[in-house]
């Protein structure tokens, strides 16, 4: 399990986030979350890498802390794009009395190493009405994990539930040989494969 704090900003009325974030009347909003990976031999075997996740969005414009109706986190979710994969943030949330859905991506793409940070912190989101991605966009924007979060979030990563210091110490291992294979393969080896 690990925590994750990201912050940005996001406008109404377009379902571009970098237009959202560019834009002079983008409110701000944090999102707090919580994952908890329950079997960590098959969250890696999974082609989808899902998890548990609790959270919450904090943001005044929006009526402050707004905790998640239901959510979703994939790690590194193949896409359609041999070339691309997806961290995925998703949330649900209630605003106004009506549910709506926040849907985030980091891409993750075959590239360069100087892309790690920027494409790993970095979250597009797009706010839906109703509960999934099939609703009408209603505003987008950019949240991002800085240097002080993402330290924040290693200091959180723990095996709770493995019983005795060897067993949790092998599991931490076992994702962060995952995390950093898979960056390995996508960023320094560019993704070649046999």
């Amino acid at each position: 399990t690990f925590r994750e704090t990201m912050k940005g900003r996001i406008a109404f009325g377009t379902d571009d986030p970098r237009t959202g974030w560019n834009d002079r009347n983008a409110i701000p909003l944090i999102l707090n979350a919580t994952i908890n990976i329950r079997d960590i031999t098959g969250f890696v075997a999974d082609l989808q890498h899902r998890a548990d996740m609790a959270a919450h969005i904090y943001s005044p414009r929006l009526g402050f802390i707004r905790p998640a109706t239901h959510a979703n986190f994939q790690l590194f979710a193949p896409t359609d794009d041999p070339t691309l994969t997806h961290m995925i943030y998703e949330t649900g949330l209630i605003l106004d009395g009506a549910q709506h859905f926040l849907s985030g991506r980091k891409h993750v793409r075959r590239g360069p190493p100087w892309r790690i940070w920027a494409e790993t912190t970095t979250l597009h989101v797009q706010l839906h009405k109703g509960r999934d991605t099939s609703g009408k966009v209603v505003a987008a924007g950019i949240l991002r994990l800085g240097p002080v979060d993402f330290l924040g979030l290693m200091a959180t990563l723990s095996a709770r539930d493995s019983v005795g210091l060897w067993r949790s110490l092998k599991s931490i291992g076992v994702f962060i040989g995952f995390f950093a294979g898979t960056l390995t393969k996508t960023y320094l080896t560019f993704g070649r494969r046999k």
